[in-house]
């Protein structure tokens, strides 16, 4: 079966097809000196390494971030084991 490429907004969808992966929320973290992509919104998948400069966040951070920056998701939706996802821009940028 082919996967269908897919976007949205919706909190409970995108929560639902990060965690059948084994994705968790995380976000870089600011370093000295700044770094220019701190705050990053990025999901790390079967518990791998996480990096000094990315830390683990909550899901309501997570949120909150993706719709302060005005986010949507671009995926793959299909068979459950596809991992092919985009954050992207809803201001066309």
């Amino acid at each position: 079966m082919f996967d269908q490429t897919k976007i949205t907004t919706d909190h409970s969808v995108i929560r639902k097809w990060f965690e059948e992966r084994g994705g968790i929320p995380v976000a870089r973290v600011g370093k000295s000196p700044p770094v220019e992509d701190a705050g990053v919104l990025q999901v790390y998948f079967d518990n791998a390494s996480i990096p000094d400069n990315v830390q683990r966040i909550s899901w309501e951070d997570f949120f909150t971030r993706f719709d302060q920056a005005n986010l949507a998701l671009l995926f793959e939706d299909g068979d459950g084991k596809n991992r092919f996802f985009k954050f992207i821009s809803q201001d066309g940028e």
